[in-house]
């Protein structure tokens, strides 16, 4: 049999336009997309009507059980006669661990390709108006893990670097800047925290090392969880040419507030109704997600598979429609559905999130969850989201709470139609 090929391709820092022209053509031949979870879903859209396509996101704290995953789909696939994409976001030799993928295809002698991207910690932070290099203030640049804080020489950056990039940063943001600081660092040297830069539009913020410095000045950045692993903080020796403090060097679009949108009722057709909404959205260019809090992966729903093909971030995170298994089982997905949906929420990458069925979870009463999910949480999260982000909920039996919260509520009426001589209507199909 025929070896395939594997290539290694850098999707960019979140733009689906910022990928290279080759890596959108490795793509366009692919039989086989493995793609993780930091890149735009929109360049899906790229791939051959048969690809099959292979979600491999990593979870915080499970990052080296999913790496042994992908190293085994990756060459079982090649050696099926495949043309395999490993699609990573930014440049994969970057933190990407292409190197270790790199080393187990030539030890299972697969022939691969590495094709380069432009990384995040250099394009993002141009687009807030930070060049990382300066003919003036900045020739030199490093780039660093915030991820292994301790096995940095932070003396040797603070002596020799004019601009330094640390990727993965959030969760130890003030050790990093604490041992800076004990470095040498002035505590009053620019420095900028940027998460998901560019899939709508780049997301800045500018402090001063003290203010970073600070857990209590984590408050000023809402979008900012402990979890993140696409977080950069950029600190720069003077100011890199953002001096005039006018913010980014390209314009932003102007954009309306985003809206709520609830749809409720007895009757069917909820769904059916967001699912429109989340099109029409794709359609003006809008990234989107839908995050189904019912739904169980155990199970591949067409509409699922049509809403991936279009570009469109779609999550099963249920246990199930029936609610014969135990109520752990669906507390647990419950517990994992509400975390996936704070961070999706917060991440700024999206214009439209559905939450599907959420209004049916708040109406439980077979076990409790109040202590996972309530309504004030929700309202909170309607309240604290980005401004303009689209927020559509379903589910039967919103709470009035909620329904005074929105800005458009849809309530779906059970209405049952005569259909020949007062027989009533057929049941619809059902795929």
């Amino acid at each position: 049999m025929t070896i395939g090929k594997v290539y290694l391709v850098g999707a960019g820092p979140g733009d689906e336009k910022l990928i290279t022209v080759y890596g959108r053509e490795c793509l366009e031949r692919a039989d086989v997309i493995i793609y993780d979870r930091l890149i735009n879903r929109k360049l899906l859209r790229y791939a051959k009507p048969d690809a099959e396509l292979l979600y491999c996101g990593k979870e915080p704290g499970k990052h080296d059980t999913v790496q042994e995953q992908i190293h085994e789909l990756l060459v079982w696939h090649a050696q099926q006669g495949k043309t395999v994409v490993r699609l990573k976001g930014g440049d994969p030799c970057i933190f990407g661990r292409v190197g270790e993928e790199a080393e187990v295809l030539a030890k299972a002698g697969i022939p691969f390709e590495i094709v380069p991207g432009v990384t995040s910690g250099i394009a993002v932070p141009a687009y807030a108006g930070i060049p990382v290099t300066h003919r003036d203030y900045a020739a030199s640049v490093a780039i660093v893990s915030g991820h292994r804080s301790e096995r940095i020489d932070w003396e040797a950056l603070t002596r020799g670097c004019d601009t330094i990039i640390v990727y993965m940063g959030a969760a130890n943001l003030p050790d990093i800047c604490g041992r800076l600081m004990a470095a040498g660092k002035p505590s009053d040297t620019p420095a900028a925290i940027i998460e998901w830069g560019r899939p709508s539009g780049s997301a800045r913020w500018r402090r001063r090392f003290r203010r970073c410095q600070t857990r209590r000045n984590r408050r000023a950045f809402p979008i900012l969880p402990s979890s993140s692993s696409a977080m950069s903080f950029v600190c720069v020796r003077r100011s890199n040419g953002f001096r005039s403090g006018k913010g980014a060097w390209s314009m932003p679009t102007p954009r309306h507030s985003g809206r709520v949108i609830v749809y409720t009722g007895d009757g069917k057709g909820k769904t059916t109704a967001a699912l429109g909404l989340a099109l029409r959205a794709v359609g003006r260019g809008m990234n989107v997600a839908i995050l189904q809090f019912v739904k169980s992966p155990e199970r591949t729903y067409g509409e699922q598979l049509a809403l991936e093909r279009l570009g469109v971030d779609v999550r099963q995170l249920g246990a199930g429609f029936t609610w014969t298994k135990t109520p752990d089982i669906h507390r647990e997905a419950l517990k994992r559905a509400w975390a996936v949906a704070k961070e999706y929420v917060y991440s700024g990458r999206y214009d439209m999130i559905v939450l599907d069925e959420l209004n049916n979870v708040l109406a439980i009463d077979r076990f409790p969850i109040e202590d996972i999910v309530s309504v004030g949480e929700v309202l909170e999260l309607i309240r604290t989201r980005p401004p303009s982000l689209h927020l559509v909920i379903t589910g039967r039996a919103a709470r009035p709470e909620l329904m005074a919260a929105a800005d458009i509520v849809t309530e779906m009426k059970l209405i049952k139609h005569d259909y020949e001589q007062g027989r009533t209507a057929m049941k619809g199909i059902e795929f």
